[in-house]
């Protein structure tokens, strides 16, 4: 039933088992329901489906005006869309209590000035809860390859799902003498930490250099085989932006270049997969050994890394490859419209290697 795109769309698979499991129960009791569990379930959703408008915090994300991402929209968690949820509540009870308004002011401190990810379905409220989770899990995701932090080793991207940014911090107790005695918390990673702030010159920015791109694969459900495939390495790609152990970074991007540039796991990996970066972003002959050149002592911490459980100091190498990778996922943003297939693309890039 959940291969149907009406019902997929608006119902969640909990919502279905249950009214299967009623219906049932009904049924065996002799009760006044129809015969047919489709036409039961039809009777049931009409009940339950409404159009439902969620807000899902981003943590350390300040946006000057709201733009769409996917299916959905990022916008500010303004005092007026708090106040009118309060007025609401304070309606329906009929006077201003004080744990009401204890409530609302702790969501003020919390979350308000702070970016969100608002989403409109019409859906009963299970399959409205699931797919609003999923479009911000996505599109958190998304927005941390444009946060600066697929491009710095060092740093991670920590706007993130409110709750789930992982920020580390600490506890020191000083112990400097008999009437001395100093307790403080601080963060560890004071550079990742600190607020992402989003102008408007900078959103059209970041959605004309591929974020809308990004958006239209997102919000398609009716996406290619080679789309599918630059989705899927774009996806693996932002995983690199939400840590700040550089070679963690380096496995998530090579990861994610190996799944859009290989055509089989039979191919010799280094060689194939720096040329072709090489072919596909650069167009002089030294800018393009330069990039072979990196890719290939990339792997080389990578291999230490797995194999021997290294960390690696050669910060300005890496540095230099998430440089040169994020030319080349812009440029594939620019150019997935060329392709039908991942190996079509793959050949184009040969073909031209050997022009």
């Amino acid at each position: 039933m959940q291969e149907l795109p009406a019902m997929r769309s608006t119902l969640s698979c909990s919502f279905v088992e249950k009214k299967l499991f009623s219906w049932i129960c009904s049924r065996y009791k002799n009760t006044d329901v129809p015969g047919n569990f489709i036409e039961y379930l039809d009777i049931e959703a009409k009940k339950n489906v409404q159009s439902i408008k969620s807000w899902i915090p981003i943590a350390n994300l300040v946006v000057q005006n709201p733009f769409p991402v996917s299916r959905s929209e990022i916008r500010t968690f303004s005092k007026e869309i708090i106040d009118n949820w309060e007025t609401k509540v304070s309606s329906v009870d009929g006077k201003n209590n004080e744990d009401l308004n204890k409530s609302f002011e702790k969501i003020r401190k919390e979350f308000q000035g702070f970016a969100a990810v608002v989403t409109v379905i019409e859906a009963e409220p299970g399959h409205a809860s699931d797919f609003a989770m999923e479009e911000a899990k996505q599109i958190t995701s998304i927005m941390g390859i444009f946060s600066g932090a697929t491009q710095i080793p060092d740093i991670k991207c920590v706007s993130n799902i409110k709750g789930s940014e992982n920020i580390a911090q600490a506890t020191t107790f000083f112990d400097t003498g008999e009437d001395s005695f100093q307790m403080t918390r601080g963060i560890l990673d004071a550079a990742s930490a600190k607020h992402w702030k989003l102008d408007q010159k900078k959103i059209i920015k970041i959605r004309k250099i591929g974020l809308d791109k990004i958006s239209m694969l997102l919000a398609s459900d009716s996406l290619g085989e080679f789309e599918k495939s630059v989705l899927n390495s774009i996806l693996l790609y932002s995983k690199s932006a939400f840590t700040s152990d550089p070679v963690e970074k380096v496995v998530y991007i090579l990861s994610s270049l190996e799944s859009i540039l290989l055509k089989n796991k039979n191919e010799p990996i280094q060689q194939n997969l720096g040329e072709r970066v090489a072919v596909f972003t650069a167009q002089k002959l030294e800018d393009r050994k330069a990039i072979i050149k990196t890719i290939k002592s990339i792997y080389g911490v990578r291999s230490r890394y797995l194999h021997h459980g290294h960390t690696s100091s050669e910060l300005e190498l890496i540095s230099r490859f998430m440089r040169h990778i994020w030319i080349f996922f812009i440029q594939l943003l620019e150019n997935v419209d060329r392709f039908h297939t991942q190996e079509e693309f793959v050949n184009a890039i040969d073909d031209k290697k050997l022009s």
